[in-house]
């Protein structure tokens, strides 16, 4: 049965969906060739906007109800069979020349990332309950100066900060790691181990344990956090001293950059 665009057969397994719209779109490929040939034809622009216009939501139309038959290689292929087509024919390109190759020639996001599509989807559908913003294009303007690092600065106590990380770092004869422990509030939200060569040395298992806890909080999508300020604990002067040494450089030279733009 046909509902909305989309085939719906007796056991929900949407096997002939998947079947169709990559065989319908191959069709519109192969009219379309017709038109453009190697050497004359449509301009690459208008291949790429067909492709865009018509092609594409061809395909992913309706993904997020038929998104779980994806697991399967076999349903991938036929959508990368697809975008293969149209590929050969805007790069003009050989047909031995693979498809991740023809997709970093044009550009192209790989049709198989249709889970990308499905998770715009559903964030636009649920922005109410959402737990983080969705990504939007930002005017250069608005965009955020060099000049203007986040501020770091050393603390005896325990500051009043949204966030807390504990970080720590050994070697010894069992082996060489990390682990950092994220709390808000009196509640542990991340806990990372992590394991190094047995060549490390003891400040390179500091350094990795505070990049890696500041990733963590960097990842942490809790609008009740906002604005974030974090406070990292280390027992490792020599990491705290190169950490502020290096922020004090950095900072000089964008405030050079900066009044340099200004003339």
């Amino acid at each position: 049965m046909k509902y909305l665009g989309i085939i719906i057969d007796h056991k929900f397994s949407f096997q002939e969906h998947i079947n169709y719209a990559p065989e319908r779109c191959a069709k519109l490929i192969y009219n379309l060739s017709k038109v453009a040939k190697l050497s004359w034809g449509i301009k690459h622009l208008v291949i790429v906007t067909i492709y865009m216009g018509a092609i594409l939501p061809l395909l992913t139309y309706g993904a997020p109800v038929w998104i779980d038959v994806m697991k399967y290689e076999y349903n991938r292929q036929k959508y990368i069979r697809v975008q293969r087509l149209i590929n050969i024919r805007l790069a003009k390109a050989y047909h031995t020349t693979s498809s991740k190759a023809l997709c970093i020639l044009m550009g192209m996001t790989p049709i198989i990332k249709l889970a990308e599509v499905v998770k715009h989807y559903n964030i636009k559908e649920k922005t109410v309950n959402c737990s983080f913003e969705l990504d939007s294009n930002v005017e250069l303007k608005y965009w955020p100066h060099m000049a203007d690092p986040v501020t770091i600065k050393e603390v005896a106590g325990n500051e009043e900060t949204s966030v807390h990380a504990y970080t720590n770092g050994s070697k010894h004869h069992q082996g060489v790691g990390s682990g950092a422990a994220i709390f808000i509030g009196s509640e542990m939200v991340a806990q990372l181990k992590l394991k190094l060569d047995s060549r490390c040395s003891n400040n390179q298992t500091e350094q990795l344990a505070i990049v890696k806890a500041l990733e963590a909080i960097e990842s942490l999508h809790d609008k009740s956090i906002y604005p974030c300020t974090a406070t990292i604990f280390t027992d490792s002067r020599v990491i705290l001293d190169a950490t502020l040494t290096t922020m004090c450089t950095l900072t000089t030279m964008c405030t050079l950059s900066k009044r340099l733009e200004r003339g």
